[in-house]
């Protein structure tokens, strides 16, 4: 385990990208959420990266189903100062939720997971907050 913290550590830090297994590259139209040691919130993307050229970009956050995890019905995905980029954020259900991205222009936009542990009276988890970058 602390073998693979090393591989994680080092591919961060070298800025290359993270592969899911089986060799895959996570896409940035469905970031994976998940839930570490039954509090930390993780997403397979830090920072999703929108494609250029790709206009009205849906980008739909997914938890594991059938997981005591879940997205409230509202403020699951909030976006700081999106400058009319990104809009629309809504549950889809309780498993997903998304946000779409005009991307008609570039910048770093911060935005905030926040995610509800059910087998404890839906109590909210620390929330995570990482970057969508419209292609620059």
């Amino acid at each position: 385990m602390r073998k693979s913290w090393i591989v994680v550590a080092v591919a961060a830090l070298s800025g290359c990208a993270y592969y899911a297994p089986g060799g895959k590259l996570p896409l940035p139209e469905t970031p994976q959420v998940r839930v570490a040691n039954g509090k930390l919130i993780v997403v397979d993307q830090e920072p999703i990266a929108v494609p250029r050229g790709k206009r009205d970009f849906r980008i739909t956050w997914q938890l594991p189903r059938g997981l005591q995890y879940r997205f409230p019905r509202e403020g699951g995905i909030v976006v700081a100062e999106s400058r009319d980029q990104i809009y629309g954020c809504q549950r889809e259900d309780e498993f997903s939720y998304f946000c779409v991205d005009r991307n008609t222009a570039p910048g770093r936009f911060k935005y905030t997971i926040t995610v509800l542990d059910a087998a404890n009276g839906d109590k909210p988890l620390a929330p995570l907050d990482p970057w969508i970058v419209n292609d620059e």
